[in-house]
């Protein structure tokens, strides 16, 4: 069974058909990656699987239930959590607070209380597995762009996610940054973590994905096996062709 499938989906604000039909799916473990140029609808459909965009119409499905009317706080109850473009951490909370508050809103209702972990055990142990004890205590403001995107990617895996959907992690970054963020994902992968990405940096997206999945005017352009998929004529013209706005 797939583990994220969207079905036909379509937002439209207005006149502007922002995601036209769009079909695909993201097996259990797979890393997908998703391109296309500006306003192909990339985070309009991160936006509408995670329920920040309300869909027009169609079905997303994960591990076989339908999400598209779950609000947000539900889907993370489900296995669902998102980063976004922008850095999205609270200003005045150390990173380790910052963590901490996704870890407790976690529903761990579930199971036993022997088999549940305590929110601080799964913070502590995020925070030293991807180094980031040395500024537990520090605010946001005080870290560089890389550390906060890492602080941001530790928050949601803190609620212990099933599906990991990521917009534009490496954005802005430099080539030391761009590397760290790039072996997280490559480790998270090797986890079996599932994973969809939306990401300008091609060259990063071929070097670790399973699957690419290319948008152009809201529509499914192509999707397969990565390299094959990137050296399709349609998709060289989609990127040649420039911007969408």
């Amino acid at each position: 069974m797939s583990a994220l499938v969207l079905d036909d989906v379509k937002v439209h604000f207005g006149g502007v058909r922002a995601l036209d039909g769009v079909s695909f799916s993201v097996e259990q473990g797979e890393l997908c990656g998703v391109v296309g140029p500006n306003g192909s609808g990339k985070t309009t459909m991160i936006n509408a699987i995670s329920r920040v965009t309300k869909i027009t119409s169609g079905e997303v499905t994960f591990q076989g239930a339908p999400i598209s009317k779950l609000n947000p706080y539900r889907l993370s109850r489900v296995g669902v959590a998102r980063t976004f473009q922008g850095i999205r951490l609270v200003p005045d909370l150390t990173a380790h607070e910052n963590i901490m508050v996704a870890a407790e809103q976690k529903d761990r209702r579930t199971g036993s209380a022997g088999e549940r972990r305590a929110p601080s055990v799964i913070v502590d142990e995020l925070m030293e597995r991807f180094a980031l004890d040395p500024i537990r205590d520090e605010l946001p403001g005080a870290l560089s762009y890389g550390t906060q995107r890492r602080v941001e990617i530790v928050r949601a895996l803190a609620t212990e996610p099933q599906l990991l959907l990521l917009d534009e992690p490496v954005a802005g970054m430099n080539h030391a940054e761009r590397d760290e963020i790039t072996q997280i994902l490559r480790e998270l992968h090797d986890d079996g973590l599932t994973m969809l990405i939306i990401e300008h940096d091609l060259r990063m997206l071929l070097s670790i994905s399973d699957r690419l999945v290319v948008l152009n005017f809201g529509k499914l352009l192509a999707e397969g096996e990565p390299q094959a998929t990137a050296k399709l004529p349609e998709v060289q013209r989609a990127y040649l062709g420039g911007d969408r706005g």
